[in-house]
């Protein structure tokens, strides 16, 4: 199906007593393009690794799709509990849990996320040399090991093309072990994060926590607010390694257990990250406020 169109031309529900399989494997990975429409699903509830409502797409596109309501996403070996939640492991995410070479766009989730394992996102677990653009989640991740962000749990780059998440918003707490971010837990090898916003609390039970990013390697930050609080981590950034670039980034300093000596990292009180000062000081049209 590879460039194939798929509409969803309805909305759909009532998923809520159906354990759905994910679309696409790492040996048959979706390729078509899928287009929401504007169109919901909820009550998504699906198990199994690489899940989501696509488990591993390659060369392909998704846009328009908003995921709604109660959506207890896990990933794999996957046992139903009596509250009726998911139990499992690794790559794990409210729309894909693998996303190479793709582009994600215009899409919404609103989902409880749990993963015993490592990678999980809010829209992709793990994305590489892929776009992700105009997308938010909110809601809850709580991931039990490494990588994980409220947009994406680990970016990075394959062939020289970098994977890119632009004008993304989180909303929602993500807690962790280790390299957690408020829009990405880890970003790689020539990744950029721009034009982001995250409002969730982060926390991680170990170390590199970021309001933006976990762990930044070789990467960029342009352009990015951080509101919600930040446990064991720095208000943008968690950790860096290599050459990064970190610029015009903002921060509630009255909810971050640490500090930024960046120049182009701007420290604000609560009551200065609110309002319209904020929006004149980013300068840019690339916000929807």
């Amino acid at each position: 199906y590879k460039g194939v169109d798929f509409y969803l031309t309805s909305n759909i529900d009532g998923l809520t007593n159906t354990d759905w399989t994910a679309i696409g494997t790492a040996l048959h990975p979706f390729k078509g393009k899928f287009h929401g429409q504007g169109n919901k699903i909820t009550n998504l509830r699906t198990s199994g690794s690489y899940t989501g409502l696509f488990g591993y797409i390659e060369e392909g596109s998704i846009d328009s799709l908003t995921i709604q309501g109660r959506a207890d996403i896990n990933s794999a070996n996957g046992t139903i509990n009596n509250d009726n939640k998911i139990s499992g492991s690794s790559y794990v995410a409210g729309l894909v849990g693998f996303a190479k070479k793709s582009v994600i766009s215009q899409c919404h989730v609103a989902a409880v996320i749990n993963n015993t394992g490592s990678y999980t996102g809010g829209i992709c677990a793990e994305a590489i040399a892929t776009t992700i653009q105009n997308c938010d989640f909110c809601g809850k991740i709580n991931s039990a090991v490494d990588y994980a962000g409220g947009i994406c749990g680990h970016a990075d780059a394959e062939d020289d093309v970098a994977t890119k998440i632009i004008s993304c918003t989180n909303a929602a707490s993500v807690t962790a072990a280790n390299y957690v971010g408020g829009i990405v837990g880890a970003c790689e090898n020539g990744s950029e994060v721009k034009f982001c916003n995250n409002g969730g609390n982060i926390s991680a039970t170990t170390e590199n926590a970021g309001g933006i990013c976990g762990t930044l390697n070789a990467s960029s930050i342009t352009s990015c607010i951080a509101t919600g609080g930040v446990n064991m981590g720095g208000p943008p950034v968690g950790s860096t390694e290599g050459d990064v670039t970190i610029t015009s980034c903002y921060f509630d300093k009255q909810r971050c257990d640490r500090t930024d000596s960046r120049a182009t990292v701007y420290d604000k009180y609560t009551s200065e990250m609110q309002g319209t000062a904020l929006q004149s000081a980013l300068g840019t049209t690339e916000w929807s406020f």
